[in-house]
C-alpha cells in the first residue's frame, strides 16, 4: 500500500471525518460508474456504494488491507454489486415460482395483486394467439385439457404442448419484465 494510502487510512481510524469525506468524494464517482457497469442501474449503484462506505466508517477498525486501497475499494464494490444482483435474481425466481403456484393452484389468488396480475396480463398479450387462448381458457376460465381441446378442435396432446411452452414463454417475458 502506498505511503498517502497508508497515511489516509490511519487518520480514517482516528476517526477523521474529514479525511473520509476527502476519500468518500475522491472515489465516489468512479466507484458508481463502476458499480453501474455490473448493475445496470444508476440509482442501485448510488445505494451500494453509499451502503459501502457507510460499512466502511462502521467497521473501519476491523477492515484489513491486503493490496492497495484502491483495488479493496474496487473488490469491495464489485462483490456487493455481485451479491445483490444474485439476491434479484433469487427474488425474480422466487416471484416466477410464486406465479406459476398461483396459476395452478387457483389463478383467483392473482386478483389480488394488481401488479403482477398486470405483468401477467402484458405478457399473456406477448404470447402467439392459439397459446394465448388455451392459456386464458385453462388458467382464468378454468376449463380442464379435453374441454379447451373440444371446444378450440384441436387435440389434447396440442393443448398441453401450449400449455407447456405457454409458461415456458410467460416464465421468459417476466423475468424480463422484472430486470
Amino acid at each position: 500500500m502506498k505511503l498517502e494510502e497508508q497515511i489516509l487510512l490511519n487518520e480514517i481510524r482516528k476517526g477523521d471525518r474529514q479525511a473520509f469525506k476527502a476519500l468518500y468524494l475522491k472515489v465516489y464517482p468512479d466507484l458508481v460508474k463502476f458499480a453501474t457497469g455490473y448493475t445496470f442501474d444508476i440509482h442501485l449503484s448510488k445505494d451500494i456504494v453509499q451502503n459501502f462506505f457507510l460499512y466502511l466508517w462502521q467497521n473501519i477498525q476491523k477492515v484489513s488491507i491486503q493490496t492497495s486501497l484502491k483495488a479493496y475499494l474496487y473488490s469491495s464494490v464489485k462483490n456487493r454489486c455481485l451479491n445483490k444482483l444474485r439476491d434479484l435474481k433469487l427474488q425474480d425466481r422466487k416471484n416466477l415460482i410464486y406465479l406459476d403456484a398461483m396459476l395452478r393452484l387457483n389463478p383467483e389468488l392473482v386478483k389480488g395483486d394488481d401488479v403482477i396480475l398486470n405483468e401477467v396480463r402484458a405478457a399473456l398479450n406477448e404470447l402467439p394467439s392459439q397459446m394465448k387462448s388455451v392459456f386464458r381458457m385453462k388458467y382464468f376460465e378454468g376449463l380442464k385439457v379435453n374441454e379447451i381441446s373440444e371446444e378450440m378442435n384441436i387435440s389434447e396432446n396440442t393443448v398441453n404442448t401450449h400449455l407447456k411452452r405457454g409458461k415456458k414463454k410467460l416464465r421468459e417475458l417476466l423475468h424480463k419484465a422484472t430486470l
